[in-house]
């Protein structure tokens, strides 16, 4: 799954889009979940502009048995 976060300038989400989905729906919400109970992400340094940031987050899922 591949996510594309806009976050804003004090770390918070602001809205979560799919560059790629996974095959299984359930691997999607659960990337989706992990990312917004990380929250607040860490505040922008001062020394970028901007009041809201694009990040792109890959996550990787590995089945164990």
């Amino acid at each position: 799954v591949i996510l594309k976060l806009m976050i804003s300038r004090d770390g918070k989400i602001q809205q979560v889009d799919y560059n790629k989905r996974a095959d299984f729906n359930s691997l999607n919400k659960a990337a989706t979940r992990a990312v917004k109970n990380a929250t607040p992400y860490p505040p922008a340094p001062k020394h970028l502009y901007g009041e809201s940031f694009e990040v792109i987050m890959p996550i990787k899922f590995r089945l164990a048995g």
